[in-house]
């Protein structure tokens, strides 16, 4: 007998089990008990297979977020003052917003265990540079060159592309030949990697003679040795190379991105940190960087860790989870065949949208991301997305509507839904290091988190520094 698909399914009509996480009566054991039922409620191999969060802007997601970090980087022991950090799991989480990563840096976790913690951020003159063609420190195969620029190809075609397919197909047969030779020229002189300038140059006619050289004859590799020789210089180009030279341009005018992305060598090292059971906070706020430069630095490092699951799937490193807030401006169009393979090199995506398909996703995207997802989190959301995660969740959507700020409806695969309430105590700046309204101690103006600056290399030199932001309002 066939089972039936999810859409044929009848919803279920039986109320929703509703915990109130943390809800106990001796103060003491609060945080305790609310960490021991998140690992009920959050299962690793449920996350293991992408988490997927859906809720509008003011809902709580942002609270959920640090909810979901704690449960992945804090292990749930009785003395939880003591409570070391959790290491077997390495995180990055990127915020185009600025303020959920600020909060996370601060928590009272990273306060007690700094060697855990790494915040990239721009602060006043000083810009975390990542270059993507500089491979220092890596050996790397002509074959292992090869995944890296595609996973490059993929995110900045769609995005350069974007609304436009026939013009991302003509960018992706361009980019991807481009990448791989800068990238192999890049892994014969480490010490004078390429740069966007040189991705640039190599659209000019006048000026490619040297790369164009080297991927005609020094290249190993057959196809793109013919390609240059015979196809790049193609007239069917013209308009593709005209297009990718304007907008590759106008990036490079904005000088944030260039102390980002554009200078010869990185500031940080993110195959170092893939794996290695760190938590690495990237705040990409709009604000400080711009829309564009926030989509394409944040496209990038997701590119880089993509393509560093792929490189380094034989080696036993500890699993990596990617949070990604606003997630429809990071990832590109193939998601599906990202999604099924990622995961089988240890690397999981928890992603974060207020719509189902937010920033114009195809319906192709937003069918992907909802059959390879193992964990749907649900909160105050509009009609049209209470109708489609419905279906996914196998509940009724009557059963989504009135979540208040700081309710969600959890379905892991596997398990019936639960409707879940944050706990008050862990919301808001209460689990930071300095609270509102209130001036920080000697002790803790000592124990805060990492911040990684311009000048240094490797996140073991990087320094301690008292840091305090404008907190956010408790949450009421």
């Amino acid at each position: 007998m066939r089972t039936p698909s999810p859409s044929q399914r009848r919803p279920s009509q039986l109320p929703i089990r509703r915990v109130r996480i943390g809800f106990w009566r001796l103060p003491v054991l609060k945080k305790w008990l609310a960490l021991r039922q998140l690992r009920k409620i959050f299962p690793i191999p449920a996350m293991q297979r992408h988490t997927y969060i859906v809720a509008k802007s003011g809902s709580g997601k942002s609270e959920l977020l640090k909810l979901l970090l704690l449960r992945l980087k804090q292990f749930s022991r009785f003395w939880l003052c003591r409570s070391p950090v959790d290491t077997t799991r390495t995180v990055f989480l990127i915020d185009p917003h600025g303020e959920t990563a600020e909060e996370c840096a601060r928590q009272k976790l990273f306060a007690r265990h700094q060697d855990n913690l790494v915040y990239i951020t721009p602060r006043g003159k000083q810009f975390p540079c990542f270059n993507p063609f500089d491979l220092k420190g890596l050996n790397l195969s002509d074959q292992q060159l090869g995944i890296l620029a595609q996973h490059f190809t993929r995110s900045l075609a769609s995005m350069l592309g974007k609304g436009h397919h026939d013009l991302s197909l003509s960018m992706k047969t361009l980019l991807f030949p481009m990448f791989h030779v800068l990238l192999a020229l890049s892994a014969e002189n480490p010490k004078k990697p390429m740069t966007f300038f040189d991705l640039v140059r190599f659209l000019d006619d006048e000026r490619n003679h040297d790369l164009v050289e080297f991927g005609t004859n020094e290249h190993k590799n057959e196809g793109q040795n013919r390609f240059f020789q015979s196809v790049f210089n193609d007239p069917q180009f013209t308009s593709t190379k005209f297009s990718l030279k304007t907008k590759l341009t106008s990036l490079l005018n904005d000088p944030i991105f260039v102390k980002l992305l554009a200078r010869s060598h990185s500031t940080w090292n993110l195959p170092t940190l893939f794996g290695s059971g760190k938590t690495i906070i990237v705040n990409a706020s709009k604000s400080l960087l711009g829309a564009e430069v926030t989509e394409v630095y944040g496209r990038t490092i997701t590119a880089m860790l993509q393509g560093c699951a792929f490189l380094f799937r034989e080696e036993k490193r500890c699993p990596t989870y990617i949070i990604l807030d606003e997630a429809a401006n990071f990832v590109s169009d193939d998601l599906q065949t990202i999604l099924a393979e990622l995961r089988k090199f240890g690397l999981h995506l928890i992603l974060v949208n207020q719509v189902i398909r937010q920033g114009g996703a195809s319906k192709e995207l937003t069918e992907s991301i909802m059959g390879n997802t193992g964990l749907k989190i649900i909160g105050n959301a509009g009609a049209s997305t209470r109708r489609v995660l419905a279906t996914e969740c196998e509940i009724s959507s009557e059963q989504l509507e009135g979540l208040r700020v700081g309710e969600f409806v959890v379905k892991a695969d596997g398990r019936d839904a639960v409707r879940i309430r944050l706990p008050h105590f862990w919301l808001g700046n209460r689990s930071t290091v300095r609270r509102e309204g209130r001036v920080p101690s000697e002790k803790e103006a000592n124990l805060l988190h990492t911040e990684i600056e311009a000048d240094r290399v490797s996140p073991k030199k990087a320094r301690f520094r008292p840091r305090f932001g404008n907190p956010r309002p408790d949450w009421k």
